[in-house]
């Protein structure tokens, strides 16, 4: 809802300026009286429209002050004869002295709406006549007015002072240079690291440590191939056993035809062709011949793999008459002392075939690729800021992989399995900070008795891992360079720079220091005749020349 503001005819263009920005709502109505202070000019309305604008407020004035009216409506805000006529949305579209009186756009309304017609607006009215009374009235409100800005005034004067105090003394800051005869020193160490903290105390030693990382993929390997397997039959060893006369024999020809007394009976056929020798046997006893008969099923499969002691008929019975062996019947029998075996029914077996391989090598090095990429990743996280250690031939880091189960071979029988590869890596590694902490040590022991060495002026080659393995021991070399100069105190002398002349800058430091070959001041954002207050905005930088170039 539009917020109504009611403002004293004292108040100035910033006092309701201030009112439209601090109102709570986005519509705010002005409420003015006659001779309102702050709206006598088109450039204050212009102003209040434009800065209402920029604060996000929509502004609109109530008045019944004709000549308000005017200017506002002439300087682009809604205008309003009264509260009522506001909260209606009834305009005024000329300058009229309120709602309900003669010549007001309401009463203009309804008389025409009286009068079955609507009166159109008469022109503006012409500006107040300029008398001298209406003259003197001016005279003392442009002094009056000119009484209560003149506060305003001596605020803006003190504000503008003190921000030009705060700027010179708070934003300037410098730069000094000082080039100074200093003593170069070199180091090339050999440095030497392990993860054995005792080495820590040693010089150009430094510590080391291992990360390891471990990662895994699965994936389901399944055959495609087929290979039809015929059936195999049954095999058994038969022993004869004979009560005939000592040193007799029995020859039992390939082919020969042996069943089990089962019905119908499993048939098996000797293999080849034996004679079957006999010891000496006395009162009757039978005893086993030898060598034993190889017999095979006629019939290939699993039923014939029959029980020991089953094959016991020969057909026929090699003592029958007109064998040609000499024995009678029932001088000899025959029986498996062992169960038949060997024999297999047809099947097909699901194998690798060689596509199938071929496919799970290629997912097998992609996922080694992959997670050899995670291993390294992984070794780098876990290194936490450090660096890994990698020497030209590649050692310091090691990564391995396995297969688990291992892949067959083409036209293998193979069943669905699930297959995983499994990476691990371990890798030294060091931080580049102790091998400068090493470096600057050795630098340190150059420096001469009452000299210090100038740190920031130290520069190094980058470490170079000549030696790694993966067990934590590391080689490096890097190659430093240095100044040794008498010792400065940088905090104390910026101390004693603050608020000084350039040209007496010089003078402090060659009176603190020596060896002063130069000194240059730089100073931002503009030269001023001092450097700053405070030290914190002064910067010291050192630079060296040899005392060989000197």
């Amino acid at each position: 809802m539009p917020e109504v503001i009611y403002t004293e005819t004292s108040d100035e263009i910033v006092d309701l300026v201030e009112r439209v920005r601090s109102a709570v709502d986005a519509e705010v109505a002005l409420v003015l009286g006659a001779g309102t202070a702050g709206l006598q000019t088109p450039l204050n309305v212009r102003l209040l429209r434009q800065l209402g604008t920029s604060a996000g407020k929509k502004v609109s004035v109530i008045s019944g002050d004709p000549y308000i009216q005017e200017l506002s409506r002439v300087g682009g805000l809604a205008t309003y004869a009264s509260v009522p006529a506001f909260e209606r949305g009834i305009q005024t579209v000329r300058p009229h002295p309120d709602e309900g009186q003669p010549g007001t756009f309401m009463g203009a309304a309804t008389a025409g709406a009286a009068a079955g017609l609507v009166q159109p607006p008469g022109p503006p009215p012409p500006p107040p006549p300029r008398t001298a009374t209406g003259a003197a009235e001016k005279t003392r409100g442009t002094g009056r007015l000119a009484g209560r800005r003149r506060p305003l005034y001596f605020v803006a004067a003190g504000l503008v002072i003190l921000g030009l105090i705060l700027f010179l003394v708070v934003a300037p800051s410098a730069k000094v240079t000082i080039t100074l005869i200093g003593t170069q020193v070199s180091a090339n160490p050999t440095i030497q690291g392990s993860p054995d903290p005792a080495n820590a105390g040693q010089a150009d030693h430094i510590v080391t440590s291992v990360v390891t990382s471990d990662q895994s993929a699965q994936f389901t390997a399944t055959p495609t191939g087929k290979q039809a397997i015929a059936a195999t039959p049954a095999t058994a060893s038969l022993v004869m056993q004979s009560k005939i006369a000592p040193g007799a024999q029995v020859t039992v020809g390939q082919g020969y035809e042996f069943d089990t007394t089962s019905s119908p009976p499993v048939k098996f056929t000797a293999t080849q062709t034996v004679t079957v020798t006999f010891p000496q046997t006395s009162g009757g006893t039978f005893v086993n011949g030898s060598p034993a008969v190889p017999v095979q099923a006629s019939v290939a499969g699993a039923a014939a793999n029959v029980a020991a002691n089953t094959i016991v008929i020969m057909n026929p019975d090699p003592c029958a008459t007109g064998s040609g062996n000499h024995c009678g019947t029932g001088d000899l029998t025959v029986t498996n002392p062992a169960a038949a075996a060997g024999g297999a029914d047809a099947k097909t077996n699901v194998i690798a075939s060689t596509n199938d391989v071929n496919g799970w090598n290629a997912q097998v090095t992609q996922s080694e690729q992959t997670l050899t990429t995670q291993v390294n990743q992984d070794l780098a996280t876990k290194a936490a800021g450090k660096t890994v250690a990698k020497d030209p031939g590649g050692n310091g880091t090691t990564i391995a992989c396995t297969v688990t189960p291992a892949l067959p071979a083409p036209n293998a029988v193979f069943a669905t399995t699930q297959v995983t590869v499994a990476c691990s890596g371990k890798a030294a590694v060091y931080n580049p900070a102790d091998i400068t902490k090493a470096v600057m040590g050795d630098l340190q022991q150059q420096v001469a008795q009452g000299d210090s060495l100038a740190t920031s002026a130290v520069t190094c080659t980058k470490p170079s891992v000549t030696q790694a393995a993966d067990d934590g021991t590391v080689v490096a070399s890097v190659q430093c360079t240095g100044f040794s100069r008498p010792s400065i105190d940088l905090t104390a002398l910026r101390g004693q720079l603050t608020g000084h002349s350039p040209g007496d800058v010089r003078n402090i430091i060659e009176h603190h220091l020596n060896h002063v070959q130069n000194v240059v001041v730089s100073q931002s954002p503009i030269p001023f005749f001092w450097l700053p207050f405070f030290a914190s905005r002064i910067e010291i930088d050192e630079s060296f020349v040899n005392t060989a170039g000197s």
